[in-house]
């Protein structure tokens, strides 16, 4: 009694968890995932893209995507808050994200479109503080907008193929 009992509540928690198995016949890609991201050059495009998997793809490729995201990223610093020694206070780092959504079949561009996303991090004084804080600080702040890039972008591509989809005529259920 309670074997069996154990047995459907396993097989309802590892339903419930998304698990499938291995060896079975792939199910139809969502709109989500059928979106392919493509590799991203330096280290804030890896970052970038590992939030855009995340996103894009929470259970895995899609075996048949239907669209390639192509993105190109592009990181400026500045300074501002500068102290009476004239050393800055703060740095602004600005991150903007040009990106396409290809059809895999034609490569032909669906959706084009540019993000832009801007944080800033403290700056210690050169005389109290070493590098190390400015380097660890620097790196957060890139981790930081590109998660925040990730984001506006997967919602961005989302609203577009919920749009081109409530474009497309509905199909009239098949007669028996």
């Amino acid at each position: 009694m309670w074997s069996r009992s154990f047995l459907i509540f396993g097989a309802l928690v590892l339903s419930g968890c998304g698990f499938r198995p291995l060896y079975a016949p792939d199910a139809p890609c969502d709109a989500a995932s059928a979106v392919r991201v493509d590799t991203i050059a330096e280290r804030e495009g890896q970052l970038l893209r590992r939030g855009l998997l995340t996103l894009f793809e929470p259970h895995g490729p899609c075996a048949h995507p239907v669209y390639n995201l192509v993105t190109t990223v592009d990181i400026q610093k500045s300074e501002f808050g500068l102290r009476r020694d004239n050393t800055a206070q703060r740095n602004r780092m600005t991150a903007t994200v040009n990106y396409q959504l290809l059809d895999i079949k034609t490569k032909a561009p669906v959706y084009t479109a540019k993000k832009t996303a801007i944080t800033s991090y403290a700056v210690g004084s050169s005389a109290t503080t070493s590098v190390l804080p400015l380097i660890v600080s620097e790196k957060d702040a890139k981790a930081r907008l590109m998660e925040e890039l990730a984001l506006a972008i997967h919602t961005d591509v989302l609203v577009y193929l919920q749009e081109l989809k409530s474009k497309e005529p509905a199909q009239a259920p098949s007669a028996p």
